[in-house]
């Protein structure tokens, strides 16, 4: 289950096309006909997944909209830093394309996320993304609970000590430190 938003634009472009798919859950018509218009889910819907964005959604009311966006945008500023302060290089290159949802890190060469993830999770217990593509990236995360000061550190501790521990040169305490920094110009993260 997932949050959606369609402009009435898209909505006018969607029902233009001959082979937009009906009948099927997957329709984003079938969607629009029976929720938007006639107030009934198009398919049983799981009882966890709408009990889940709704509590999500009660999480984020009560923090504030504003507040929970700016707790985002602080920690994935944290990891950010501390990923440049270890001697590696963040994806994509220019932040301004960058979600606040996580921190992509493209690894040195030589190693695939999967031989670094499982690293991580088997020996320090620490679970990092990967990402769609060549297998040349890693992601820390960073939404919900996650986006909370603690967690930018153990992601990037994680990473540093499971690359180092691979062969490869990085600045772990440089990382933390400067994220560390970041993070206490951040009250209430």
């Amino acid at each position: 289950m997932s949050l959606l938003a369609i402009s009435q634009a898209a909505w006018d472009l969607i029902a233009k096309n001959p082979d937009a798919p009906r009948d099927s859950f997957l329709s984003i018509l079938d969607w629009k006909d029976k929720w938007l218009e006639g107030n009934k889910f198009p398919y049983t819907p799981s009882v966890s997944d709408v009990s889940g964005v709704t509590a999500a959604c009660e999480e984020v009311l009560e923090e504030g909209v504003d507040t929970a966006v700016l707790r985002h945008s602080r920690a994935a500023a944290a990891s950010r830093a501390g990923v440049l302060a270890m001697g590696l290089e963040l994806w994509p290159l220019d932040p301004a394309t960058a979600a606040s949802s996580a921190t992509a890190v493209k690894l040195p060469a030589g190693l695939t996320d999967i031989q670094v993830r499982d690293h991580i999770r088997q020996r320090y217990g620490v679970m990092i993304s990967g990402a769609l593509g060549a297998g040349d990236l890693v992601r820390i995360g960073h939404m919900g609970e996650t986006a909370r000061s603690l967690y930018p550190i153990v992601g990037l501790s994680a990473l540093g000590q499971g690359l180092r521990d691979l062969g490869c040169q990085v600045d772990i305490g440089k990382g933390i430190e400067v994220a560390m920094s970041a993070l206490s110009d951040s009250p209430n993260l």
